[in-house]
Order: C-alpha cells, then sequence, then structure tokens
C-alpha cells in the first residue's frame, strides 16, 4: 500500500511538471499530498516548511547554487565559456571531459559548473539540448560508484558496512563502467571524432583555473564548498581585474526566485520523505514479497530524493537487518537501485538545474536518454538480486 500511495504520488508530481508546472512549486504541491496520503497533521507541513528554509545546509545550497551561477556569468563575460572549445578540441572525449572533471566532486548543484563548456562543445558537434543536456547530467555522476568523496560512500564504508573499501571499490568498477559504456552508447550517433583534438593544455589550464582551484580546495584541503567556492570567485575578480560594476552587473543575470523555488521545492519534498517517516512501517511488509521490496525500496527512496545519500541510509539498515548474511553483492545490488533511482529523479537537484539550464523537456529527456541509459544499470541490478535471493 505504501508503493501504490508512493506512485500515485509521483505520478501526479510528474504530470503537473508535463503541465509546464514550476519544477519547484511542483514538489512543493507532491509534497503536501504526501502529507494527506500518509495521514501526516497537517500542522507539521509548517514544521517542514520551516525547517526546509531554516537549516543551515540547505541555506548553505542556495548560496552554493548562486555562486556557481556568479563565477559561470564571470568566466563568461572574461570569454573563457567561448573559448573553451577551441582549446580543447572539438570530439566526443572533450565532450564528456569537463562534466567528469566536476563530477570528482559532489558538490550540490555541480552540473551548474559543467554545463556552459559542455553546452559550448555540443554546438560545435551540432547536438541537440537533449543531448548536451543528458551528456552533462549522466557522465558527472559516474563516479558515484566508488569515488571515495560522495557522502553515500563516506556513509556506509563508516558503520554501515564492515566491507573493505577496496572490496566495495572493486565491485563497483564493473558498474561503473558499465555507466560509462551506456551513456557513451547513447550518443553513438553523434558525428565528431573519438579522440582529443589538439590540445592546447596551457590555454586549457588559463581558460579553467578557477574551476582547478575550486577543486583542489574542496576535494584536496578540504574547505567547505561555499568557501571555496568564495575564494575562486574572489581569486578569478581580482585575477582577471574585473571591474566592480561588471562584477555587480553579473548578479542581475541570476534568476533569484527560480533558483528559491527549484531548491527549496527539493528540499521541503525530501523533507517530508524523511521527516514524516513516510517509509517506517515497511518492517511489516510480508517475506513473500521479499524480492520487490528489496528492489523497489532503494529505487523509490532515490527517485523520491534524488539522494543517493538517503537511498543508502534508509535501505542499507533495512536489509542489514533482513539479511544476517548482508555481503558484499547485497550492497552492489542495493547501491545500483539507489542510483538508478537518483539519476531518474525529478527531485534531483542536478537534473533540475540542467534542464533549466539547456531548457528542455523534462519529460523528451527522460525517453530519449535516461530511462534507455539507466536499463543496463538496473538489469545488472536486478541480476545481482537473483543471484543474493536465489541461491
Amino acid at each position: 500500500m505504501i508503493f501504490l500511495k508512493f506512485l500515485l504520488i509521483i505520478v501526479f508530481l510528474i504530470l503537473l511538471i508535463k503541465m509546464k508546472v514550476n519544477i519547484g512549486l511542483a514538489l512543493v504541491f507532491s509534497g503536501l499530498l504526501s502529507l494527506f496520503a500518509f495521514h501526516i497533521p497537517n500542522y507539521r507541513a509548517y514544521r517542514f516548511a520551516l525547517a526546509t528554509v531554516t537549516d543551515w545546509s540547505n541555506i548553505q545550497l542556495l548560496f552554493t547554487v548562486y555562486l556557481i551561477y556568479l563565477l559561470l556569468n564571470l568566466m563568461g563575460k572574461k570569454g573563457r565559456i567561448d573559448s573553451l572549445a577551441g582549446h580543447m578540441g572539438v570530439s566526443k572525449s572533450a565532450l564528456l571531459f569537463p562534466a567528469m572533471l566536476i563530477g570528482l566532486i559532489p558538490m550540490p548543484g555541480g552540473a551548474m559548473v559543467s554545463a556552459p563548456f559542455v553546452g559550448q562543445i555540443g554546438e560545435s558537434l551540432r547536438m541537440t539540448g537533449e543531448e548536451k543536456a543528458f551528456v552533462n547530467y549522466w557522465f558527472r555522476h559516474v563516479w558515484e560508484f566508488g569515488w571515495p568523496l560522495y557522502p553515500a560512500i563516506i556513509l556506509f564504508m563508516n558503520g554501515f558496512v564492515t566491507i573493505r573499501f577496496s572490496s566495495v571499490f572493486l565491485g563497483m568498477l564493473p558498474l561503473m563502467l558499465l555507466a560509462v559504456l551506456s551513456g557513451f552508447f547513447m550518443i553513438r550517433h553523434v558525428d565528431g571524432p573519438l579522440k582529443f583534438g589538439a590540445v592546447n593544455w596551457r590555454e586549457l589550464l588559463r581558460i579553467i583555473y578557477p574551476i582547478i582551484l575550486l577543486i583542489l580546495l574542496y576535494a584536496l584541503f578540504r574547505l567547505n564548498i561555499l568557501l571555496s567556492l568564495v575564494i575562486s570567485v574572489l581569486v578569478f575578480t581580482l585575477a582577471e581585474k574585473i571591474p566592480a560594476k561588471d562584477f555587480f552587473r553579473a548578479f542581475g543575470k541570476i534568476r533569484y526566485l527560480s533558483m528559491f523555488f527549484l531548491i527549496f521545492g527539493a528540499m521541503f519534498f525530501k523533507t517530508i520523505v524523511q521527516e514524516g517517516e513516510i517509509f517506517g512501517s515497511v518492517g511489516a511488509i510480508p517475506s513473500w514479497l521479499l524480492i520487490l521490496f528489496f528492489m523497489g525500496l532503494p529505487l523509490v527512496v532515490g527517485f523520491a530524493t534524488g539522494l543517493t545519500v538517503a537511498g543508502v541510509s534508509i535501505a542499507f539498515p533495512v536489509f542489514m537487518a533482513l539479511f544476517p548474511d548482508f555481503g558484499l553483492l547485497h550492497l552492489l545490488a542495493l547501491y545500483t537501485f539507489v542510483f538508478v533511482g537518483i539519476i531518474l529523479s525529478p527531485t534531483h537537484l542536478c537534473l533540475v538545474l540542467t534542464v533549466d539550464y539547456f531548457d528542455v523537456k523534462l519529460t523528451s529527456l527522460y525517453k530519449r536518454f535516461l530511462i534507455p541509459a539507466s536499463l543496463p544499470l538496473f538489469m545488472a541490478a536486478a541480476a545481482l538480486t537473483g543471484i543474493v535471493l536465489w541461491f
């Protein structure tokens, strides 16, 4: 019954989006519907809304996305984005490079950092908006399989499971390669060479040094992502001698209200799913539904929240309790279902921002790219499920 109710709420959410309701508002309406469907007292809606707007992590997220936009605007003013394709070469490999580079840092809304670069190279390859949006979104997230900076990996390797990280990484490596190959297969028809062109690496470094600085500050020196962005913006502004009037003019190009609704809607819905304990009664599901439950819980939670860490934190403890022999194959299957869920989630911030940036229809992106690309990973997870539950 829980899954049926939630499925209807997700259908309602997708219908709103298809009707061109602002995605953030669609998430708010779907969250409110969840309160009714799961008999959560109405007064808690105010608490959830208050918790969403006062939670420091959400406030930081808003400013993080804002500073990403600001940095991109400033780089655009200096012609860095327009000149990228000429210094990376125009090829499929160069197309994937920005998304995969930024994907090494699990920063909130990080897809916005690579989007202009993917867009510029994609224009040279005469790609459609959906193709560029897919490349920017998909290849940014392939590192979620085993890259130790991702919070979900850190979470389940620090207290959730006792399996050695080296074993987990080696187990996830084939899944990461499958994700890369699946994504590459989806753009096989794009007319362009496979390898890098004649790359001027020195000039490339001059173009993207604010991004490299951001990666070093956040990943190597472990600075807060917001502080790392502030430093990157200031360094670029001072190094490039950007006039004060141009700096402040860049603020006016950012769509404040739209950004607020996007982030508030995603976080409000996530808060209701998590704090409302919608999945709190999962232990009552009959044993004959175990396989469906094993596949469905991580998939639905990942899809509902758009957060890998949410899928891991909810699904892993449940199945570690159900299976005394919980091991590597259980972990790989559950994690892959979570990944498929979050990569298809309309609440996933990177997807929301990417669709908004490239001005494409979410339904078209699903149909042409995301669902077909996710299918091999779903089948791999289903095969692992069959092994751990039947043999």
